[in-house]
C-alpha cells in the first residue's frame, strides 16, 4: 500500500505554497508520492483529451492505495469529478484534505457549494480546518462520516530566524491591496505604521504606510520577525470575514511561525486559541487594534513573543498537519 498526495502547479500565491507545504509534510513523516495537478484553462477541452490527462496523473495508483486529494484542486468542479471517476476504477481510498471552499471565498461563486459538497462526499474521510467548517458542510449536505479537524495552518521552515521580535508600533499585512483588504486604502494613523506586501500607489502618498514589495517565504519570514511588529489576520469584507469564521488562514500561521504576534477580530476561527494562548490581540475595529498596540509596553511585547516563539516550534515542524494525517490514517481503516 503507497500513499500519495496531490500537489498543484500552475496557480502560484498563496494556494499553491499552502498546498505544496502540506504535501512536503506527508511526504517527511508519511513517505506519501506527490501526484501533480497542473492548473491550466480550456473550458472546452475534449472528453478524448481530458480523460488522457487524468489517466496520466493517476497511472501510479493501485488497489488499496490511499490518495490525499487537496482540494479545492482550482480546477472546475466537473473536472475533479471526472478525476475522481478515474480514481475509483483503480479501487484506491480516497482523503479530501480541504484547504478552502471556494464558494465561501467569493460571492460571485456562491452557487458552486453544492457541486463542491458532491466531491467531498465522494471521500472517506475528509479534513476540515475547523469543526466550524465540517459543521456549516453537514449542514449543507455533507454525509461523509469520518473526519478529522486541523485546527491551524502550518509552516514548516529550518531556518534560523534570529533574535526574538521587539516591539515597534507597528502592523503588517503580508498580502497585496485587494477588495478584502478596504482598510488598508483608508489608512489614518500618524502613531501606527502599516507595512504592506505590494508595490507602490499613489493613494498611499502622505499616508503612515510602507510599500515593501513582494517577497520569497524564507525572506517574508526573516523580514515579518525583523520588522512587522504585528500581523494583520484582517478583512472589511463581509462575505470573507463571514468564511474567517470556518477557515484557518494562512496568513495566520506565517506570522506565528515569524514569531510575531497577530491582530485579528473576535470573530475569527482560532480567536479563542489566540487569547487562550496569548498570541496577539483581538480587536472589533481598526481604531480599537491601533489603540491596543500603542497601549503595549516594550516588556508586555517581549513576554508575549517569548510564548509565540515556543508555539511557533510547532507549526514550524509542521506538526498540526502530522497528527491530522496520523488520525486520518488511522481512522480510515477503523470505526
Amino acid at each position: 500500500m503507497n500513499i500519495y498526495i496531490t500537489n498543484i502547479n500552475g496557480v502560484g500565491g498563496t494556494a499553491q505554497v499552502a498546498q505544496n507545504m502540506i504535501a512536503n509534510i506527508a511526504a517527511r513523516y508519511f513517505n506519501a508520492r506527490p501526484m501533480g495537478i497542473y492548473h491550466y484553462d480550456w473550458p472546452d477541452e475534449p472528453d478524448e483529451s481530458r480523460n488522457a490527462r487524468l489517466d496520466g496523473i493517476i497511472a501510479p495508483l493501485q488497489a488499496g492505495d490511499i490518495l490525499i486529494i487537496q482540494m479545492p484542486t482550482w480546477m472546475p468542479n466537473p473536472w475533479t469529478m471526472a478525476l475522481l471517476d478515474h480514481i475509483a476504477a483503480y479501487g484506491a481510498h480516497v482523503v479530501i484534505f480541504i484547504h478552502d471552499i471556494e464558494s465561501q471565498m467569493n460571492h460571485a461563486w456562491a452557487n458552486q457549494l453544492q457541486g463542491e459538497i458532491s466531491i467531498y462526499n465522494r471521500s472517506e474521510l475528509i479534513i476540515t480546518h475547523s469543526q466550524q467548517m465540517l459543521d456549516f458542510l453537514r449542514q449543507h449536505g455533507l454525509t461523509v462520516q469520518k473526519s478529522v479537524v486541523l485546527g491551524i495552518m502550518d509552516h514548516p521552515t529550518k531556518m534560523d530566524l534570529g533574535p526574538l521580535p521587539t516591539y515597534k508600533p507597528v502592523m503588517t499585512y503580508a498580502g497585496p491591496n485587494d477588495p478584502k483588504a478596504a482598510f488598508i486604502k483608508s489608512w489614518n494613523s500618524d502613531d501606527v505604521k502599516l507595512r504592506i506586501y505590494d508595490h507602490q500607489h499613489d493613494w498611499g502618498k502622505d499616508k503612515n504606510i510602507d510599500f515593501i514589495g513582494w517577497h520569497e517565504d524564507s525572506e517574508l519570514l526573516i523580514d515579518l520577525r525583523q520588522n512587522a511588529g504585528f500581523g494583520l489576520v484582517w478583512s472589511d469584507d463581509p462575505y470573507w470575514n463571514n468564511y474567517m469564521k470556518m477557515n484557518s488562514s494562512f496568513k495566520l500561521s506565517t506570522y506565528l511561525a515569524a514569531g510575531i504576534p497577530v491582530i485579528a477580530r473576535p470573530s475569527l476561527t482560532q480567536a479563542k486559541l489566540i487569547q487562550d494562548e496569548q498570541l496577539g490581540l483581538l480587536a472589533d475595529n481598526m481604531a480599537d487594534a491601533q489603540k491596543q498596540v500603542l497601549a503595549m509596553s516594550p516588556q508586555q511585547y517581549q513576554q508575549m513573543v517569548k510564548g509565540i516563539d515556543r508555539y511557533a516550534n510547532i507549526i514550524r515542524e509542521g506538526i498540526f498537519t502530522k497528527r491530522a494525517l496520523a488520525t486520518a490514517l488511522y481512522k480510515l481503516f477503523n470505526k
